[in-house]
């Protein structure tokens, strides 16, 4: 080799998300944390607006026969959303205009309830919902 003479390689950057899909121990903010914000926020007002529907049915239809688990079910999720994402749940309250807790008595909580928010909270934070 003469001396003073430098080899340059030219190499193609890697796929950095295919890398990390495949184990690769790294997190790149500027890639996957956009793309997870995006597909975070999607699932998060895609849940509020459907727990904004499944409310207003219930209200509707709260003398119907045979909608007592779907109250309890809709009665966790607004309780944890509640003593859990207290903020995000000021904001549902005044969206749906409603006086949600009254209407699904959210300070009467027995134990049966108590049990099914906390099978909701988990939910809620293994899927990083809100």
């Amino acid at each position: 080799m003469k001396k003073g003479r430098k080899t340059q390689t030219h190499c193609k950057e890697p796929d950095w998300n295919f890398l990390i899909q495949c184990g690769l121990p790294l997190v790149l903010e500027s890639v996957t944390k956009r793309r997870g914000a995006s597909d975070a926020r999607s699932m998060r007002v895609r849940f509020l607006k459907e727990l904004k529907n499944a409310c207003l049915y219930l209200i509707d239809e709260k003398d119907r026969a045979g909608m007592g688990r779907m109250r309890d079910g809709v009665k966790a999720l607004l309780c944890s959303l509640k003593t859990h994402y207290p903020t995000t749940f000021r904001l549902f309250e005044a969206q749906i205009g409603a006086p949600i807790n009254k209407i699904f008595e959210l300070e009467n909580i027995s134990g049966r309830d108590i049990k099914l928010r906390n099978i909701s909270l988990a939910t809620l934070s293994k899927r990083k919902i809100l």
